[in-house]
């Protein structure tokens, strides 16, 4: 497997997923530390795995990942079932995609 990103994943949608939000993050943080390591990552300069031990990088996700906590927590569980489904069908998509 030469993607060192789908090694991560264990997938090509996993990989292409993970590709798409470091573009995106690398874009929103166009000329800071952060988006050039970003950047790095995406041409391969850098290992992904850097990512984790990078503080800006943590601080980031943190940071999302407490928006996202508190947004599924004010979900009512039937939404939360149609979210995951909706989500798990989603990436099948995206997996199906790239096999064709």
């Amino acid at each position: 497997m030469n993607d060192p990103l789908q090694s991560l994943t264990g997938d090509r949608a996993g990989a292409a997923l993970l590709r798409e939000s470091l573009t995106r993050l690398a874009a929103q943080e166009e000329g800071t530390a952060l988006g050039f390591r970003v950047r790095e990552v995406l041409t391969g300069e850098r290992d992904v795995r850097s990512l984790a031990d990078d503080p800006q990088f943590a601080a980031f996700t943190r940071a999302g990942m407490a928006a996202f906590t508190q947004e599924w927590e004010s979900l009512d569980p039937e939404e939360r079932a149609r979210q995951l489904a909706a989500g798990e069908a989603w990436l099948g998509e995206l997996g199906e995609g790239l096999d064709r």
